[in-house]
């Protein structure tokens, strides 16, 4: 959980593994949801961020692709 609704703090979670990004201001429904989804292999963002991770990855789309199986 976090209050850091920036994309630079989303990143940088994301690059450290977390599996969830949560907003200090969810319910608790809302975190027992993304617990049982994380413990589950899934993962889970505030409906507030949930976009941002797409749109942060689509700014990558113009670098090169690497090989994905190189030999």
């Amino acid at each position: 959980m976090t209050m850091s609704e920036d994309d630079d703090n989303l990143l940088a979670a994301i690059r450290a593994g977390a599996r969830g990004y949560l907003l200090k201001g969810a319910v608790r429904e809302e975190i027992l949801l993304a617990l049982r989804t994380v413990c589950q292999g899934g993962a889970v963002f505030s409906p507030h961020m949930a976009e941002r991770p797409a749109r942060l990855f689509a700014a990558f789309s113009g670098a090169p692709a690497k090989e994905a199986f190189p030999p």
